[in-house]
Formats: C-alpha cells, sequence, structure tokens
C-alpha cells in the first residue's frame, strides 16, 4: 500500500544566517517563484516543513539529490569567487545508511 503525504507551500523559510544547519528529509522543489524565477527546495525536519531558497551553488549540487533522502545543509558564510564577487557559500551533505 502506498502512503501519500500531502506537500504544502505553506513552508516556513530556513534562515541559514540565524541557524547555519538544516538537517532533515528533502521532500521536493518548486520552480519559478518569486521575481526571480527561483527555486524553494523543502526539507521536513521534526515533522515542520521548511523551504530554502536556491542559489547557483546549491541547485547545481540539489540536481543530484534523490527526493526523500536525508540530507544536511551547512551554511558556510560569505566566500568569494574566482572573479572576486561573493557568494553566499554551502555544504551539502546525503545520509547514508552505515554498514555494520
Amino acid at each position: 500500500m502506498i502512503k501519500y503525504k500531502k506537500i504544502t507551500s505553506n513552508a516556513d523559510i530556513w534562515d541559514f544566517k540565524n541557524n547555519e544547519i538544516l538537517e532533515g528529509k528533502y521532500i521536493g522543489l518548486k520552480e519559478g517563484v518569486g521575481k526571480n524565477n527561483s527555486i524553494l527546495y523543502y526539507v521536513e525536519k521534526d515533522g515542520v516543513e521548511f523551504a530554502f531558497w536556491g542559489s547557483t551553488l546549491l541547485d547545481d549540487v540539489m540536481k543530484k539529490v534523490i527526493v526523500n533522502s536525508m540530507i544536511r545543509i551547512k551554511y558556510l558564510g560569505l566566500a568569494k569567487s574566482k572573479s572576486g564577487s561573493e557568494y553566499n557559500n554551502f555544504e551539502v551533505s546525503v545520509g547514508e545508511i552505515e554498514e555494520e
């Protein structure tokens, strides 16, 4: 039997500058959001849905993450690109089952 879980768009936006780590189950994304046609990614943490905005870095990395994976996103602060412009840097990790 398949269990369905409703995904809502009422998720709180995660503030990485005040809470640098978001860890939970990646449950999906919504494209074309807002005036910049950005991507919102949804994560379930402790039974509560949170969303975070995509960026060039996050969009590239999140393409490799499978829905329903456990993920951990850590905000690393501002970094400088090779061209000298600043960007928000993140580390994205995917949970793996450890074998004993």
